[in-house]
């Protein structure tokens, strides 16, 4: 989670009256106005604010007066409005933060705006989040005390906040910004440190959504002290739970969670096998290799997968034949992660394993195998790959044009010419680009 706005679609009320008013002008102009169109009643959810509305403080000004009832209202699409543009008060929006802590545990799913970035429905309680980690020191206390909340959806939420700020301002720091251009008044690392206490009394909540979040939060204040604690967590009767105990552990290379995620490889639990099986890549411990290669066999995709990315971050070039026989897995996610590692591990091997494998049923690895085989800058690739610029997808042609500029011969530059003329857009866009590469060679 970070700071970033969130951001909702117009209310509804607003849109029914302009199509209102648009057809009301169709009417006047018919004899008989036509049918009213059918519009679903739109859904609504109780707010969870429980502060007396006669409690909302006297000296707010008036806008944030307004934001803070529009909280109260039964629709969740006014309620993560006003959650949101309480983002643009700054510290005027003050006042407001008792009744964004409140709305914290409010998930009711709102349609994002068509203009937000992100995919998927926002809620009220997320973008009060959101508001919250703006106003950064400001909410600090605030947020601490909603660590105590009665309801599991808050606490999680102000844990996660907690470790927002911790990976924003090391983010920022990293690209040498202001925090100023993030928050209204930037939390300090003191603010953060004095939370961890807190947070470790959160790994025994009662709700495992906490505990997964209070993890991670822990893990992105970088809390050494919380280390043993993260350990113990390995075990924790929730299968996610585990999963981001391993994550954080492998992220801080903890050593001393090698042998408890080698067992967690045997986990009954796919999600919690899929942590261990990520991190150990992290943890960057050679005797990993071994077991990983093992879990190549896992039934579960997913943790082939996993193991898959881990072998090429290990550079374990003494798994490139398993690798190899990863081309032919029935699930073609895995068979693209196994391309990307053997492009990785750039063992020569592999050519003739990835040049059959340009005939896979699936686009996305045929893409991923060309790429794969113009990193790999063998000369046996180049008529194949030639193949591939006749390929029926264009997501095919335009990564077989790119392999080619990769590969640096320039005899393919007539070849690239033609598919300036291609009907897909994408593809002419990277023939553009390899045959520029291509002449800077």
């Amino acid at each position: 989670m970070t700071a970033r706005k969130c951001r909702v679609c117009v209310s509804l009320g607003a849109c029914l009256f302009v199509a209102g008013c648009l057809l009301g002008g169709l009417a006047a102009q018919t004899t008989s106005p036509p049918p009213a169109p059918y519009r679903p009643e739109p859904k609504t959810y109780p707010s969870l604010v429980r502060i007396p509305p006669q409690e909302i403080p006297a000296d707010a000004l008036p806008a944030v007066r307004d934001k803070i009832q529009a909280l109260y209202s039964p629709s969740p699409v006014e309620r993560a409005a006003a959650a949101d543009s309480l983002w643009g008060d700054g510290a005027a929006a003050v006042p407001a933060i008792p009744f964004l802590i409140e709305t914290l545990a409010d998930q009711s799913p709102v349609p994002r705006s068509i203009y937000s970035s992100q995919s998927g429905p926002t809620s009220p309680g997320a973008c009060a989040s959101s508001t919250l980690a703006h106003l950064g020191q400001l909410a600090v206390p605030a947020v601490l005390a909603a660590l105590e909340n009665d309801r599991p959806d808050a606490r999680a939420s102000a844990v996660a906040l907690l470790g927002s700020w911790g990976e924003m301002l090391r983010d920022l720091a990293e690209a040498q910004k202001a925090p100023g251009q993030v928050y209204v008044q930037a939390p300090t690392q003191l603010d953060l440190q004095a939370a961890i206490p807190a947070l470790l009394r959160h790994l025994q909540d009662d709700d495992p959504a906490v505990r997964k979040q209070t993890i991670w939060s822990l893990g992105e204040l970088r809390a050494t002290e919380a280390v043993d604690a993260i350990l113990q967590a390995l075990r924790d009767p929730d299968d996610q739970v585990r999963q981001q105990a391993a994550l954080v552990l492998g992220q801080m290379k903890e050593p001393r969670a090698l042998e408890p995620m080698l067992a967690q490889l045997h986990d009954p639990a796919p999600y919690a096998r899929m942590g261990a099986a990520w991190a150990l890549g992290d943890l960057g411990d050679k005797r990993a290799v071994e077991p990983l290669v093992a879990a190549l066999r896992d039934p579960d995709e997913r943790v082939r997968r996993m193991a898959t990315w881990s072998l090429m971050k290990l550079h374990a070039v003494e798994a490139v034949e398993p690798l190899i026989a990863m081309l032919r897995d029935p699930s073609p996610v895995v068979r693209s992660a196994a391309a990307v590692a053997l492009r990785e591990l750039g063992d020569k091997l592999a050519i003739e394993p990835l040049l059959a494998t340009l005939a896979d049923p699936e686009p996305d690895v045929r893409a991923t195998v060309a790429l794969a085989l113009g990193y790999l800058r063998d000369p046996r690739a180049l008529e194949p790959l030639l193949g591939s610029l006749q390929d029926p997808s264009g997501q095919v042609r335009g990564t077989a044009a790119r392999a080619l500029a990769v590969l640096g011969n320039k005899s393919v530059l007539p070849d690239l010419q033609v598919l300036l003329h291609d009907p897909d857009d994408g593809v002419k866009a990277e023939a553009a680009r390899a045959i520029h590469d291509l002449g800077d060679k």
